[in-house]
């Protein structure tokens, strides 16, 4: 359970940091943005990468398949599609499909639907900041499912562009001292181990953390070490690539039943699989995210 909602808290966290960078540009430009500028990069930053892992997963799944269609031709299409629409599910009936990635591309229809949105965000935010600021919370306090697509995640980019815009007026205001370090860590310990997922009390947590830390609360040096900035640096491929290493791991190297990993099991291998996770992202940020994002801040410029 714990881990489950250890992924949680770091995909709230995500959201909130997805609102602070975006959302946020659109407040500090008075809410005028330029979407061919900001869809042009993102594009490059994500999908080569995402188009990368899905060639892995459509291998895993034909080898696990003996290459051979165990469904129609239409369905087979259809499955594929699902997944270059963020929605993805089992390819050629095979069970595991999912499992490959860790779950984790379904973050990514969020982010978009965030950047796609960004005119619309404007408009009335331009309109009324306080009545756009009511009416999402109301849609996290009674959230509206609509295609496998929740309301409930929305008021975490919110929360990250609200504190994009008061972060003109805090910054450097909160010293990275001994107290504000031990509640930080408190805050964060709390939304993994004490309060629901998503509740109000976990959003809220997740939120005076992140503030801190933008602050400039460090973690006692932890957040300013190099390898923490090495890691978050690559912390995309970490994030999309780390579920074929513990897949590839527990189901062919060891021929262990994932479903039944005890937390000991975990801990035990946990180095080692940090270790061939980050060797592995550090490989696709040197070969796919830097190359693809570098041309595509180029392309940006000569458009």
């Amino acid at each position: 359970m714990y881990f489950q909602n250890f992924g949680k808290v770091g995909v709230a966290i995500f959201f909130i940091i997805t609102g602070y960078l975006f959302i946020g540009k659109l407040i500090r430009n008075n809410f005028e943005i330029s979407i061919k500028v900001l869809l042009i990069p993102r594009c490059f930053r994500i999908m080569p990468l995402y188009f990368f892992s899905f060639i892995l997963i459509f291998f895993i799944v034909m080898l696990n398949t003996s290459f051979h269609l165990v469904v129609t031709a239409k369905e087979f299409f259809i499955s594929i599609l699902r997944w270059f629409l963020f929605h993805g599910s089992k390819i050629n009936e095979f069970e595991d499909t999912r499992r490959i990635i860790a779950g984790v591309d379904w973050t990514l229809k969020y982010e978009w639907i965030l950047y796609l949105s960004l005119p619309i965000i404007a408009f009335f935010f331009r309109i009324n900041k306080i009545v756009s600021t009511i009416c999402i919370t109301l849609l996290f306090i009674v959230p509206i499912k609509v295609m496998a697509i929740t309301s409930i995640y929305f008021i975490l980019f919110l929360i990250g562009g609200w504190i994009s815009y008061f972060d003109y007026s805090l910054k450097n205001t909160i010293v990275d001292n001994l107290f504000f370090n031990v509640i930080t860590i408190c805050l964060l310990l709390a939304a993994i181990f004490i309060f629901n997922p998503l509740s109000i009390l976990q959003v809220l947590s997740i939120s005076l953390f992140f503030i801190l830390v933008v602050q400039g609360v460090s973690i006692f040096g932890l957040l300013k070490a190099d390898f923490s900035i090495i890691l978050g640096e690559i912390s995309y491929s970490i994030y999309l690539l780390h579920g074929f290493i513990l897949f590839g791991f527990y189901k062919y190297l060891l021929a262990y039943p994932i479903n039944d990993i005890s937390l000991t099991n975990y801990f035990y291998f946990l180095p080692f699989l940090s270790f061939l996770v980050i060797l592995f992202s550090s490989f696709t940020y040197i070969y796919i995210e830097k190359p693809s994002m570098e041309y595509g801040k180029k392309l940006r410029i000569e458009i």
